[in-house]
């Protein structure tokens, strides 16, 4: 794998380096030798500066990421950003921190298969091959899973017994809640009160309602399926058409990296689910190859230039 990578390294090389050689000699034809060697030497001026900068960007980081470890004479902890960070008044019990320094994306083991989710489920998509009369591919479906649940056995618990603990506590609690950080693999213990102070500096104040407008949302966008539903293909109909619709989540994340101004919370909602939420993918798939071609979108960098540079020669 290495070696492909080293391969891959050095053929991108030498072709960046046939590229300025091309480059070079179509600048030489259109301007003189004089001028060339000033832009020449802007240019060499300029990688130079740049080389510098990124070199002692990387330093100060290797530097403050101190590889000799805690052992050495020179360890300084604070430069290193804790996995776990504590914004509770009381001290993260050790158990409690042993859990969470394992991180949001760690799953726990689970103690028993889950037979009766894992057979619904695929009755659901067997079902549905049987609606478009696959019916080979349905009955290979459910012999495959069958096969697979009798040979299967539960897998090795990856958690110690004092982090199990941790877990039911953590759960219990309704004090406390565990936050991801926003940037990096890492998990904020706050209290709820504190939490829910940050979720309103960021949406303001707001309005609690007494009913839930799902159901009254998923009945409206039914009725206005059923009047298009000649629109569409009976696949895309099924698809679009919301039965068990969930109004959007919203959820934070802290902003670990920014301690001087108290650890902000950004707020995420998710609309997956949602009664418009397919209805908002098949919009997306018309609308986008429309937008790509639109003549002044800027999908990157590299069409601003050559933009740019069609307009000078015009």
């Amino acid at each position: 794998m290495l070696i492909l990578l080293k391969n891959e390294v050095k053929r991108k090389y030498f072709n960046t380096l046939r590229s300025i050689k091309l480059l070079e000699e179509e600048i030489q034809i259109n301007i003189t030798i004089e001028h060339f060697n000033i832009v020449k030497n802007s240019v060499e001026t300029a990688r130079e500066k740049m080389f510098t900068s990124s070199k002692s960007k990387l330093l100060t980081k290797f530097n403050k990421l101190n590889f000799k470890g805690p052992n050495s004479s020179n360890w300084n902890k604070s430069t290193i950003k804790e996995v776990t960070l504590n914004l509770c008044q009381d001290e993260i019990p050790a158990n409690h921190k042993s859990l969470l320094d394992l991180g949001p994306k760690f799953v726990p083991s689970i103690n028993s298969i889950p037979y009766m989710d894992i057979i619904s489920k695929t009755e659901s998509t067997a079902l549905k091959l049987q609606y478009d009369r696959k019916e080979n591919e349905s009955l290979t479906l459910r012999q495959d899973v069958l096969r697979i649940l009798k040979m299967s056995k539960p897998p090795k618990p990856n958690l110690t017994k004092d982090q199990r603990i941790a877990l039911k506590e953590i759960k219990k609690d309704e004090n406390v809640s565990i936050f991801p950080y926003d940037k990096g693999a890492g998990l904020v213990r706050i209290s709820n009160e504190v939490a829910l102070k940050k979720i309103e500096e960021q949406i303001g104040h707001t309005k609690i309602i007494t009913t839930d407008p799902t159901s009254k949302i998923v009945r409206k966008t039914q009725n206005t399926l059923r009047s298009l539903k000649n629109k569409f293909t009976i696949k895309e109909y099924r698809d679009l058409y919301p039965s068990d619709g969930i109004p959007p989540r919203m959820y934070g994340v802290i902003k670990a990296h920014k301690p001087q101004k108290n650890f902000p919370m950004r707020i995420i909602v998710s609309t997956v689910g949602t009664p418009t939420y397919e209805i908002s993918k098949y919009l997306v798939q018309i609308i986008q190859p429309t937008l790509n071609k639109n003549k002044t979108r800027l999908i990157n960098s590299r069409t601003y230039i050559e933009s740019r540079e069609s307009l000078f020669q015009s």
